[in-house]
């Protein structure tokens, strides 16, 4: 169960019933310990300990990548976003676009319950992924770092998840994508917020604080001939261009991913399936107003 929070590091109570995430691959750390050695001068070999003086949680998950089916209304995941640094810009029976934030970022408090152990994971800020290949399930994947508290034995909650739809495959007919005005066959696509995430503490308070973010994706491609498209002269020159990525048809369905002033900045050669493909490597960068690199917005 997962949570906006109002006030910084306060648990804003999480129920069951509103906010529920059905989520996989759950990643955690539930004790990452601060500590320092005792560097102590003795007569005689030996550990002296070390100073404990806190631990903090890292925690992380996969959820699928759908939409909530009308256009306009956020899908059930959009708390989660919005603790990535992002905002959510709501139009209504149109569009739900998200992109980053460089300033009053959000926080959200987990509710974690492991066969009756229930961890609350306060003050939690983090980034996230979006992983898309044929064959396989769109996936968004979150990664953040949250406050410490000691766990307690607590009944494992009912779980209301009619808001979380089931996902549309990737495939030919469903998703489509153009980078540098050219639309390839892609195999893979890999987008990475990359919010710099990171937890301090200190003399009157502790907290997780966003100091940066490098956007970057990563594409599988086949291979275009030099006529068709000239890769690696646009590596070469660092030349910007446009990248979108649709994936859904029908109006609330849709998911899109944008960016306006996007780079190429690697480029090499593999085979899939005996078929000769590209890797490119990208980044996505701002204009002159800033926040504006990347969007994902649900139509």
């Amino acid at each position: 169960m997962s949570k906006i929070e109002t006030t910084y590091g306060v648990d804003p109570a999480p129920v069951g019933a509103t906010d529920s995430v059905l989520a996989s691959n759950i990643r955690i750390t539930p004790m990452e310990i601060n500590s320092s050695d005792r560097s102590v001068v003795r007569g005689f070999f030996g550990s002296a300990g070390k100073i404990v003086s806190g631990a903090h949680v890292k925690f992380g998950f996969d959820i699928e990548a759908f939409t909530s089916g009308v256009a306009g209304t956020p899908a059930a995941y959009g708390p989660l976003m919005k603790a990535c640094a992002q905002s959510e810009n709501v139009l209504a029976g149109v569009s739900v676009t998200y992109a980053g934030v460089s300033a009053a970022e959000q926080a959200m408090t987990h509710y974690f319950n492991r066969d009756g152990k229930l961890r609350k994971i306060s003050g939690w800020r983090g980034s996230v992924k979006l992983k898309m290949s044929p064959k396989s399930t769109p996936m968004w994947s979150f990664d953040g770092i949250g406050l410490y508290t000691l766990a307690t034995d607590t009944v494992m909650p009912a779980a209301t998840l009619t808001a979380w739809k089931t996902p549309l495959p990737v495939s030919a007919g469903i998703t489509t994508a153009s980078l540098h005005g050219y639309s390839g066959i892609i195999t893979e696509f890999n987008f990475d917020q990359g919010n710099n995430v990171v937890y301090r503490d200190g003399i009157n308070g502790e907290g997780v604080y966003f100091v940066g973010r490098k956007t970057t994706a990563s594409l599988t491609m086949e291979e275009p001939t030099m006529a068709q498209k000239d890769f690696e002269s646009i590596v070469k020159n660092g030349t910007l261009g446009v990248f979108t990525l649709t994936h859904g048809t029908v109006a609330g369905s849709k998911l899109q991913v944008n960016g306006a002033s996007v780079q190429v900045t690697s480029y090499a050669e593999t085979a899939v399936d005996d078929i000769a493909m590209i890797q490119l490597g990208l980044e996505f960068l701002s204009g002159a107003a800033g926040n504006d690199e990347y969007s994902h917005v649900q139509l």
